[in-house]
């Protein structure tokens, strides 16, 4: 009799499986879930990568800046690095910053390796940012800005004692 009945007591238990609803809220979840995750974390890592080039490009302006005006603070390549890596908001090495004095300025740039922390995204990006300043330490002088040469007016730049011909 027992033979007979087991035929039947799965085709009952299937069924009654079947038209159960109570989980239903769970699976859903359940396969929602991963791609919630993957997007949540993506937004976080794109931010942290925005902060990072922000805080990049805040120390290169600020290195080109202090090299250019105050030479007392920044006077070396290696004063300028420091000067940047410690005026950042993050943790920059210093070896990331370079120095170079073309003919317009002050340039300082940096080149930095970016790396996700989120083991789905295994790769890197470089961040690069270059600014060059321009600073006229004669033309602050006589504007009376800094202390530098003696200010020349018009008429002794033109060399004619203040007098024009008409």
């Amino acid at each position: 009799m027992r033979r007979t009945f087991l035929p039947l007591l799965r085709s009952e238990r299937l069924r009654r499986l079947v038209g159960a609803r109570g989980g239903g809220a769970a699976a859903e979840f359940a396969a929602i879930l991963p791609a919630c995750l993957l997007i949540m974390m993506g937004i976080m890592e794109f931010g942290r990568l925005m902060w990072t080039k922000s805080a990049l490009n805040y120390s290169v302006q600020e290195a080109a800046r202090c090299a250019a005006i105050n030479t007392g603070i920044c006077g070396t390549q290696d004063q300028v690095r420091s000067y940047a890596a410690s005026h950042s908001g993050q943790t920059f090495a210093t070896s990331i910053f370079t120095l170079s004095t073309p003919s317009c300025g002050t340039q300082v740039s940096a080149t930095y390796p970016f790396r996700f922390i989120v083991p789905l995204f295994d790769y890197s990006v470089t961040l690069r940012r270059a600014t060059a300043i321009r600073y006229d330490r004669a033309r602050e002088a006589r504007r009376g800005l800094i202390s530098g040469p003696p200010s020349r007016n018009r008429a002794e730049r033109r060399g004619d004692g203040g007098r024009r011909e008409r």
